[in-house]
C-alpha cells in the first residue's frame, strides 16, 4: 500500500508538470508486473517427483541405468496454442502461438526404501478383487515370444491406490505429493507378486445419463492411474496431490496392447509397445526388449509431461479475446430426427455445467435447452453433410465439393455443411443472455442416419483461433449401448475450452503435437489411465488435478497478456490520467498473480490475474476506450485442416488389432 501511494503522488506531480508546460500527453506509468504492448511468459521452475517402487539401480534388464534415464527426460517446456499454430505452414518455433507459460524441470528422483515397498505390495492386495484372467493376458499367453503365462489375475481399486500412495510418500519418503508426481511401480520379482490389474471400481455411475458402469469390463482394466481431485463427489482426496502412477508388472491390458509381443504392425501403424516389465531382457520378440530405463523416461516424458502436468491446449483457451466473458452459456440445441425415444432422457444439463465450473469457477456457467425442427431442409443438410464426411473418411483423396452452395474450402470438406449452415443462421441459434455462448448441436438419429463418430468439437474452418461448434450424434444403438450425451459433451465442450485428450500433447523439444495414433508412441494411450473425462476410457466425468491445473495456468497467463495488450490503446487516450488509481491496482494483482502461481497455488494465480484483467477493462469502459471482443467467426483464410481438433471415428480408435476392437466384452464380476 506504502508503494501505491508513492507511485500515485508521483504520476499527480508528473501530470501537474506536464500540464504546467503546455503538454497535454498523458505520462506512462511505471508498473512492476503488466507490461503494456508486450507478451510476458511466465517461467516457472517446476519440481518433478519421480519415485521408482519396485525398481532399483543396477546393469541388469529390469534395473535402472539412472543416466540414461535422465537423458531421456526433457530440459523445458512451453505451452503452444495448438490449434491456431496448426495452420501456420512449417515447424517453427518462432511463427507458434505461444500461450505465456514454460517450465524447467527440476527432477527429484526417489527410490522407495524397503519399508515404503512392503507396505505397498502388503495394501494392494487387500483392496482388491478376483476377477480372473482377461481375454487380453489370454492372448499374451498365445504370443510365441513371450517369458510365462498368465495364471491368475486381481483387480486393484485403482483410486485408492492412488490415495495410498499420495497419503504415505510424504512421511515415509519425504516427498511432497503436492507437486507433480510419478509412481513408477514393479511388484514382479517379489516373492508376493500377484499377477493383477487396476481398475477405478469405486466409480458406480461412468455414464451419469444411464448408469452405465465401464469400470466393470475388461478393457477397463488399466496398469496406470492418477489425478484424483480434492472434491471429486465420489473418491475426493480431501487435500490436493498431483500424482499418478505407472505399473509395469500389471496387465498386460487392453489400452496399450502390450499383450502383443510377435509383431508391432497392424492398421498401418508400426506400434511402439511398452512389454509387462518382465519382458525386459527378452531378444526375441518384436524388438529388442533392452532399455528399460529409456522406456520409463518415454512414459515420464511423453505421457506425466507432454498428456498431464503440463500440456498445452488444442484450442484457444481464451475464447474471445481482446474482451473475453465473464459468463458462459451451454446452448444446447436438440434435433429430433427419430421420434421412437427422446434426446431429453439422455442428457443432465446441470452436469455438464457442474463439471465445467470446477474447470473454470472464476466464469459464471450456465446452460440452455432448445428443440429444432428436423424439417426437409435440415435433413437435406444432414444427409450432405454426411455423406460428405463419409466418402472423406474413405478415402482422403476423393475430389469432393460443399453441398450448401459449394463454398466450402475444397481443401476442408470435414463437416463443411453443417458448418457453413449453422454459421450462417447463428443468430438463430444463440440467445445472447451470456457473454459467450457455446453453440452445441446434438442430434438423435436412427442407426441409418448415424455418423462413425458421437461427437466432435470443430474449429472455425479458416485459421482456428476459436472453437466454432459441438456437434454430437446419439443413435439408437448407442442408446442400448447405454450411452447418453452428458459425459460425450463435458469431454467436447473441454476440446471447446482448450483441452485436449489425456492419451495426445506437444512435445516443446521436439516441437512435434504428438498421440496414440502417431509412429512410434502407441504407448501414449496410457494417458487415458487417468481420472478425467478428456480420456476415450469412459471411466471419469470428472477434469482431473492437471486438467485444473493446466487451465488455471493457461488463464494467469492469458489474463496478464490481454491486459498487456489493451494497456497501450488506454495510455493514448487524452483521460488516461483519470484510470491511473486502477491501473495500479490492476498491476498490484498481476504481483499476486505470480506470487501464487510460483508457488503452485494455480487456482488463486488465475482469480487474481482475472482481477487485473477485469480492472483493466473497467479502466477502459471508464474513458470510453472501446475495447472489441474478437469478431464471429474470425478472418476467412484457406488452410490445411486441423484433425487434431476432431475426435476420431468410433472403431478407428485403435487399428485393427487382435480383441482391442471388442468395446463390450463380459463383465469382470
Amino acid at each position: 500500500m506504502k508503494r501505491l501511494i508513492t507511485l500515485s503522488t508521483l504520476m499527480a506531480l508528473i501530470v501537474l508538470l506536464v500540464s504546467s508546460t503546455g503538454v497535454t500527453q498523458a505520462a506512462t506509468p511505471t508498473f512492476t508486473t503488466l507490461q503494456p504492448g508486450q507478451f510476458r511468459e511466465i517461467n516457472q521452475n517446476l519440481q518433478v517427483n519421480i519415485v521408482l517402487v519396485g525398481y532399483h539401480q543396477g546393469t541388469g534388464p529390469r534395473d535402472i541405468n539412472e543416466a540414461a534415464f535422465r537423458a531421456g527426460l526433457p530440459h523445458r517446456y512451453r505451452t503452444l496454442d495448438v490449434g491456431p499454430s496448426s495452420y501456420i505452414p512449417g515447424n517453427n518455433e518462432s511463427d507458434a502461438v505461444w500461450i505465456g507459460n514454460s517450465f524447467n524441470y527440476n527432477y527429484n528422483i526417489v527410490y522407495a526404501n524397503q519399508a515404503f515397498e512392503d507396505a505397498y505390495f502388503n495394501f494392494v492386495p487387500t483392496i482388491s478383487i478376483p476377477c480372473g484372467v482377461t481375454v487380453y493376458q489370454q492372448y499374451y499367453n498365445t504370443q510365441h515370444s513371450r517369458s510365462l503365462d498368465v495364471t491368475d489375475n486381481i483387480c486393484i481399486e485403482a483410486n485408492v491406490a492412488e490415495y495410498w500412495l499420495a497419503e504415505n510418500a510424504p512421511s515415509m519418503l519425504g516427498v511432497d505429493t503436492s507437486k507433480d508426481t510419478v509412481f513408477l511401480i514393479n511388484w514382479y520379482g517379489r516373492p508376493d507378486f500377484r499377477f493383477h490389474t487396476y481398475l477405478p471400481f469405486g466409480y458406480p455411475d461412468s455414464d451419469p445419463d444411464t448408469g452405465f458402469t465401464a469400470a466393470y469390463y475388461q478393457n477397463s482394466e488399466g496398469i496406470s492411474w492418477g489425478g484424483t481431485t480434492p472434491d471429486d463427489e465420489q473418491n475426493g482426496f480431501g487435500s490436493l496431490k498431483r500424482v499418478w502412477f505407472h505399473d509395469l508388472s500389471a496387465g498386460p491390458e487392453w489400452n496399450t496392447v502390450n499383450y502383443l509381443l510377435d509383431t508391432a504392425e497392424f492398421g498401418g501403424l508400426r506400434l511402439y509397445i511398452l512389454p509387462p516389465v518382465w519382458e525386459y531382457g527378452n531378444m526375441s520378440a518384436y524388438r529388442p526388449f533392452d532399455d528399460l530405463s529409456g522406456d520409463l523416461a518415454k512414459i515420464t516424458r511423453y505421457v506425466a509431461l507432454d498428456c498431464l502436468f503440463t500440456k498445452s491446449p488444442i484450442s484457444p483457451p481464451a475464447l474471445s479475446p481482446p474482451k473475453m466473458p465473464n459468463s458462459i452459456q451451454f446452448d444446447i440445441n436438440l434435433y429430433q430426427a427419430d421420434k421412437n425415444w427422446n434426446l431429453h432422457d439422455y442428457i443432465k444439463p446441470d452436469r455438464l455445467v457442474s463439471e465445467h465450473a470446477k474447470l473454470r469457477p472464476y466464469n459464471t456457467q450456465s446452460v440452455s435447452l432448445t428443440d429444432l425442427r428436423f424439417d426437409n431442409r435440415q435433413a437435406q443438410i444432414y444427409d450432405c453433410g454426411r455423406s460428405q464426411f463419409i466418402r472423406l473418411l474413405a478415402d482422403p483423396s476423393y475430389p469432393l465439393t460443399s453441398c450448401y452452395g459449394n463454398r466450402g474450402d475444397e481443401n476442408d470438406l470435414l463437416l463443411t455443411d453443417f458448418f457453413l449452415y449453422h454459421r450462417d443462421h447463428l443468430n438463430q441459434f444463440i440467445e445472447g443472455d451470456a457473454d459467450l455462448e457455446v453453440p452445441i448441436f446434438a442430434y438423435g438419429v436412427p442407426d441409418n442416419l448415424g455418423l462413425p463418430l458421437l461427437g466432435i468439437q470443430d474449429d472455425n474452418h479458416y485459421d482456428g483461433t476459436r472453437s466454432s461448434f459441438i456437434y454430437y450424434w446419439l443413435t439408437n444403438s448407442e442408446r442400448q449401448f447405454e450411452h447418453g450425451m452428458t459425459q460425450g459433451l463435458i469431454h467436447e465442450a473441454g476440446h471447446f475450452m482448450g483441452m485436449s485428450h489425456t492419451h495426445d500433447g506437444f512435445d516443446y523439444e521436439d516441437l512435434s503435437y504428438l498421440g496414440g495414433f502417431d509412429d512410434p508412441y502407441f504407448f501414449m494411450w496410457t494417458g487415458d489411465e487417468s481420472d478425467s473425462v478428456m480420456s476415450y476410457m469412459f471411466l471419469s466425468n470428472n477434469f482431473s488435478q492437471f486438467d485444473r491445473d493446466n487451465m488455471n495456468r493457461y488463464m494467469t497467463a492469458i489474463y496478464i497478456n490481454q491486459a498487456n495488450k489493451i494497456l497501450p490503446t488506454i495510455m493514448s487516450s487524452p483521460r488516461a490520467t483519470e484510470i491511473t488509481s486502477q491501473l495500479f491496482s490492476a498491476d498490484s494483482d498481476a504481483a499476486a498473480a505470480l506470487t501464487s502461481y510460483a508457488n503452485m497455488e494455480y487456482l488463486n494465480a488465475a482469480v487474481s490475474a482475472k482481477s487485473a484483467y477485469d480492472k483493466v477493462l473497467a479502466a477502459a469502459t471508464r474513458i470510453n476506450v472501446h475495447i472489441e471482443p474478437e469478431a464471429w467467426p474470425a478472418d476467412y483464410r484457406r488452410h490445411v485442416p486441423n484433425p487434431a481438433l476432431i475426435d476420431p471415428p468410433k472403431g478407428q480408435q485403435r487399428p485393427n488389432l487382435p480383441l482391442a476392437n471388442d468395446q463390450y466384452l463380459r463383465p469382470i464380476r
